[in-house]
Order: C-alpha cells, then structure tokens, then sequence
C-alpha cells in the first residue's frame, strides 16, 4: 500500500458547535412542516406546505439553508443560546422526529400534506394563488377561507397558548407520544416553524438586493432577476464595487464583488449608520485587499481579515467570538444568495486549466531512480476501483467510462486526504505530494493491479485507484461517496452522491482555497537533484506533518523539503519544479448578464457608424468588432474611450487606429480603447468533430482566453462572442439575433474559426 489515507474527520472529529446545531435543526424544520401543516391553521399549513415543496425540489438542501438561518439568529438573539440548547436535546434524543413522524402520520389518515412538485398545494381550502412571489415557492397570497380541521381542535386555548412553559423540563422528559404530544407540537413546532421562516426568507428580494446590484453590475449570476437600484446611492455603490473589480484585475487579481456585497450587508444589519454613502471607494479597497494572500484569493486569509481586521475595525465592542460569528454570516449571507438565485456557485470547468509534463524520469523509494524519457500533454486520469482489502471491486475496472482533467484530480485528491479546512500551504503541500505520487506511481508498481501512464489513441492516460491502496479523489465539484471496505476507511469512492455510501461529501464553491491552491500550484511536482520525479508518498502522519509546519509559518515548498529529507523519508527532495502549464481563470458556465450581453450590430445609437473608409457599417458587417467589444465589456480590462464603451465608441477607435481595410474587414489589431485587450491567436475547426470543436472551445475557455467564433463557415460569414460552455451547450453573445444557443442556431458543422484574446 502506497499510503494510509488521511483521517481528517471522516469519522472521529467532533462536530463542531455549528455543524451540530445545523444537524439538530434541520431535523427541526422538518418536523415543524408536518406540525405546521396538522395544525389546521392556514397560514401555518400554507408556509409548512411550501417548506416542504422547497424541501422536495431541492433533495433537502433547503431544509439545511433554513436550518443554518436559525442557528445564526439563535447566536445573536436573546435567549437564542436556551432555544438552540432545546433544539440540540429535543433532536439528539429523538424527540424531534417522533414529534414529526406523529404529525405526517396525522397528515397521511387526514389526506393533508405538501403538494407534489408537478401539481400545486394540497393543503386543503388555502389560498396560495400568489405563490410565484415567493423566493421559495410559496409563502404569498395566504387567504382568509375557512380554517381547515385541525389536528389540534380539541385543544383548548389555555392550552394552546401557555403562559408558562418549562422549557428545560419540556426538552429534558422522555417523551410519551400520546401525553405530550398536543401541548408539545403548537407551542415548539409551530414557533420553530415561523422563526426559522421569517428570519431566513422573510426579506425576499429585499434582503439581497446589494447581492443582486453588485453581480448584476459586474456581469455575475442574478438567476435572470431583472434587476434595477433601490436608489441612485445604491446605484453609485454598485458602480464603485465594480470599479474597485476592474482596478484590481488590471493588477492581475480578481475581486469577487459579490463577498464585497455580503460584508456590506452584515455591517449594515449590525449598524445601520453604515450605509452606501458610507462606504467609499477606499473602504471598499479594504474589503477587496483583504481577499488576499499574495496576488491569489485565500478563503483563510479572508475569514482572518474579517475577523481581525475589517470587523474589529468597525465593531470595537464586540468580542472576538462575536466578530467570528460576523465572519460566518457573510459567507453564509453568500450560500443564500446562491440558494435564491437558484445556482450552487460552483463551476463545472477544470480547475486549473493544463499542463505539458516534460518527465526525464522517477526517483521511487526503496528502487532507485528510473529514467523515462516522457512528453506528457492535456493528461487525463482514469479512475479505478480497489479489490480486496480496500475495496470490494477489482483494480483493472474502472469505477466509470468519464475521464477525469489531471488538475482536477489532484484538486480532488487534496479534498479527501487533507481535507477543505488545511491551512492552504498546507493545501498546496498536498498537491504538489498528490501529483508526484500519483505521475510516479505506475513506474513504482510496474505497471500492475491496473495501474498506468500511456498514451490511448493519442490521448495520455493516468490510471490509479480511488481509494487508500494509492490515493483517494473526492470531485469537487459533484462531491462524492464512500462505499465501505475492509480498510475502515471507505473503501472505494465514486463521483457524486450514490446511494448505500457510508458517508459523503458535498460539492466545493466556487471560491473555495482548494480551488485557488490548485491554480497556484498546477504543474508543480517535487523532484530530486537530478530532476527525478519523487513519488511522493504518504500517510496521515505526513499530512499532519504538513498542517503543523504551514501553521508554524512555513510555505509549502520548505513544508515539502523539509518532509522529503527527513528521517522517515530521506528521499534526496532538492526542489519543486513547475512544468509547462496555461491556467487562467475558467470562465466556463459563467453566463453573462451585463448590458453588454445584449449589444447587437443592428440596433442602437452605433448601427450607422462605418467601418474604417469602407461602405460597410456596424450594421452591415459588424458582428465581428460587436463580438470583440461585448468580450472587452466581459472581461472588464480598463477602457479609454470619448464616452461609455460601446460598439460604437470602439469602432471609432479602431477607425482612428486605421483598423480596417477598404473592403470593411477588421486587421485585428490591438485597440487604444482597449490596449490590455490582446489578440493571442486563431485555430481553424472545419473538419473537427463536433465533440473536438467543443473540447477545443473548453480548453481554449479554461485557459482564461476570450473566443470569438465563425459560425456560417461556407455558407456566409457571421461572428458570435462565446460567452461560456454549460454542459454540451455553448453559449453564445450573438449580435445578429437574440438566441444564445451557439449551435441551436448555427448548424455546428459551419463552426470554422476560434480567435482568443487574451488580457495582458
């Protein structure tokens, strides 16, 4: 066995406070829909039916967004800290899910209980005809019909609304169903049920309106909300937000301004002096600075800025743990967000793009070294399972047909070896071990129990195990599931969440340090003084090893050296090389909603501006300068233009710029409206397949470039801005219609022509 995997919590780290009271009440809010719904009350019985729905239209997840909603305002509410104790007791002793199991019993023998997804509620004689208003599809338009048959109708009022309560008592008694089970439900599930109700969902649209403001301001996902400021000062501080974006990306870092939007919003709650004229463009440079680490983002490093810089500074008052929990409830502020919207916030792209491994040979433990001479490119890992005892499969079968991006496995690997809350030199440490091992790998075991690096029909191919007999992968991006096996430490893992695993994991965000250790080290591998590659091997020892050395201070190169020196394994580490790589930023699944998406060629104030000293005007011929002006508009690069940036004012500069020649067609030369806006080549794709052309957009789009694409090929010519790759999909920014479907509106066989730009 190459290593013992890391136990980083699978199984023996307590639960933190959080995750506790998260668990605790999630089975809360599910129980309290039943109650609800038994309670006869229409109101209750319209908003339990409607979590419900939520609940059945989102596999749960909306039941955990309440359930974390109710734990922040159990911290910050007085007498929150005794409910949230009850909550953790009632659920803990099983409490909770008698309660809820009684009440849909009830609901079942009384044909009550949430609607069906394809039909509408049916909660009897409620009106829920404005349901559409609501952000989790139905909390509007509660009528005034009769009040259905309860099953609380023999209740009467004193004990339906008690002066006193005994809370301790209440949650401390082994419960008797049919003894306390009447008092019980009204006086717990129905207060659970609109707590948790009100305070998470109660605002709608207005609680996120700056989260709305600022994404739709800088081009970022508003779930089609279309969407327009409160106020000109909400307008002026949007703009801002996105003018900090822009001066920082010209510095070559990348400001998400929806965490700028979150930090304003939790310090507007907590004070509400601090408002959009308040926050200046310098104090919304101190938001973004405090993003990162170096020129990169670090989750880490922003929860630390937050806490100890940002929130302190604006709440002196409050205690550290106070300022912690402000730090939670930006970022949980986000995952809403996320939720309302209707997006997960994770990308579907490669995480760091790809590499060319130039390979003189492997150093292997316990062997010597190894010379192969290796020109390895665009490498692709095909993940296998384990037999006995790791697993209950066999080495030479791959756990299934879909070939997993090299960088994104070892993005994957770090996840369930490490974990996601490493320090992040840490983080990169296990990278850089995890890609080493896994290149060297197949040399070390000579080739057998499945495992291989070869080229499959032109194509490089890794073959290695998913689980501890080599190493584990954990997809961030579909999370993943652990099968059980003799190892005690879960067997064999697969993609996404598969039913009968012994436990999972969800899906990394989008902004996750995992992600941004990945791109900052992509490429990287730990080598030998002569240039060997190290397989790399280890064990939880190893990667604890790593997490104290980087909270001492240490980066992950010294972190690295001094590991691969040690007495343990003394194996001559001399540096960390990075091969040949192109990792710009994915764009992928990024769909545009600025002004500028829907830019076209023959409508606006531009339409009869020519084209240089030609006939030709944007009207006629300028699908290809309106393409490249929405791709400038979309990356944000700073413009120097008479007026707002358009198609208009950019054919004007080129015109000034002699860009264009006597027949109207563009030279494709840089523009002073946009000079950080660089043409980086063209690739021609007529007689590509329709999967190559697709692959050869995605990896053009995950190396950061902008494409522009001819799509009529033979039959005329016509240019599309792409806008982002959604599955099979391409999307597209067409001036010449208002379709977004690239090749639902472009036969897929005209598609002739990529030409990327990339910013400089």
């Amino acid at each position: 066995m190459a290593y013992e995997a890391q136990r980083d919590g699978f199984e023996n780290q307590a639960k933190s406070e959080d995750q506790r009271n998260i668990e605790n009440n999630t089975k809360a809010v599910r129980s309290a829909s039943d109650v609800a719904i038994a309670s006869g009350n229409p109101y209750a019985m319209a908003a339990g039916a409607a979590a419900k729905t939520a609940s059945k239209l989102t596999d749960g997840q909306s039941d955990e967004v309440l359930a974390k909603a109710l734990n922040n305002t159990n911290k910050n509410v007085p007498g929150g800290h005794m409910v949230q104790q009850g909550l953790n007791k009632m659920g803990e002793s099983g409490t909770t899910e008698q309660i809820g199991d009684a009440a849909q019993a009830y609901n079942a023998a009384n044909g009550k209980g949430a609607p069906d997804s394809s039909t509408g509620s049916s909660v009897e004689q409620t009106d829920t005809s404005d349901s559409s208003k609501s952000g989790f599809g139905g909390f509007g338009g509660f009528g005034g019909k009769k009040k259905p048959s309860s099953f609380f109708d023999d209740i009467n009022d004193e004990e339906m609304n008690p002066t006193e309560t005994d809370v301790t008592g209440m949650f401390e008694m082994n419960i008797d169903v049919k003894k306390v089970l009447l008092p019980v439900m009204p006086a717990i599930g129905l207060l659970i049920l609109f707590m948790v109700i009100i305070g998470a969902v109660g605002g709608g649209v207005n609680e996120f309106d700056d989260a709305l403001g600022a994404s739709y301001e800088s081009g970022l996902e508003t779930g089609e909300i279309i969407f327009e400021p409160t106020s000109k000062d909400a307008d002026k501080f949007y703009k801002r937000i996105n003018a900090v974006k822009l001066a920082y990306q010209a510095s070559g870092k990348t400001v998400d301004t929806l965490k700028i939007a979150a930090v304003y919003h939790v310090l507007n709650v907590n004070n509400n002096d601090y408002d959009y004229d308040y926050m200046t463009t310098g104090r919304i440079e101190e938001i973004a600075s405090a993003m990162f680490d170096g020129n990169m983002y670090s989750e880490q490093t922003f929860r630390d800025n937050l806490t100890n810089v940002i929130f302190k500074k604006y709440f002196p008052d409050y205690s550290d743990r106070e300022r912690e929990f402000l730090t939670d409830d930006v970022f949980d502020y986000i995952e809403r967000y996320y939720s309302f919207i209707g997006s997960d916030g994770v990308t579907s792209c490669a995480a760091a793009g790809t590499c060319n491994y130039d390979v003189k040979g492997f150093y292997i433990p316990g062997a010597g070294s190894v010379n192969k001479n290796l020109q390895i490119n665009n490498l692709m890992v095909r993940l296998m399972e384990c037999g006995s005892p790791y697993g209950n499969g066999s080495y030479q079968t791959p756990i299934d047909q879909e070939l997993v991006p090299f960088e994104d496995y070892v993005a994957g690997v770090a996840y369930a070896e490490i974990g996601p809350s490493a320090p992040i030199e840490a983080i990169k440490a296990q990278m850089v071990a995890a890609r080493s091992f896994a290149l060297a790998r197949p040399t070390g075991m000579g080739n057998s129990a499945g495992k291989k690096l070869e080229e499959e029909n032109g194509k490089w191919i890794l073959q290695i195990s998913s689980c501890v007999a080599d190493q584990v992968f954990c997809n961030i991006n579909e999370g993943c599931s652990f099968m059980g096996g003799g190892d005690g430490q879960g067997g064999i893992c697969r993609s996404g969440h598969v039913p009968g695993a012994v436990r999972t994991r969800q899906p990394l965000a989008a902004d996750h340090q995992i992600r941004t250790a990945s791109a900052a080290t992509a490429g990287e591998v730990l080598v030998n003084s002569d240039g060997y590659i190290i397989q790399a091997g280890y064990v939880s020892t190893d990667t604890n090893e790593f997490t104290r050395l980087a909270k001492e201070g240490k980066d992950y190169k010294q972190i690295l050296l001094e590991v691969y020196n040690s007495s343990r394994r003394s194996y001559g580490a001399a540096n960390v090389d990075k091969m040949s790589c192109n990792t710009g930023t994915s764009s992928c699944g990024n769909v545009s909603s600025g002004p500028y998406a829907s830019w076209k060629q023959y409508q606006g104030p531009w339409v009869s501006i020519p084209l240089g000293n030609s006939h030709e005007t944007i009207k006629s011929a300028g699908c290809l300068v309106t393409s490249v002006a929405m791709l400038i508009a979309k990356s944000g690069v700073p413009t120097n233009v008479n007026g707002e940036f358009n198609p208009g004012t950019f054919v004007e500069s080129l015109n000034a710029n002699n860009a264009f020649t006597g027949t109207g067609a563009y030279k494709w030369t840089t523009s002073p409206a946009a000079p950080s806006f660089q043409k980086a080549g063209s690739i021609g794709v007529s007689g590509y397949s329709k999967q190559q052309k697709l692959n050869k957009l995605i990896e053009l789009i995950n190396n950061g470039y902008y494409v522009v694409a001819e799509v009529k090929g033979n039959t005329g010519q016509h240019w599309v801005a792409v806008d982002a790759v959604a599955g099979q999909t391409i999307v597209m920014m067409d001036p010449g219609s208002s379709a977004t479907d690239m090749w639902a509106q472009y036969n897929w066989q005209n598609t002739s022509t990529y030409v990327y730009f990339k910013v400089v």
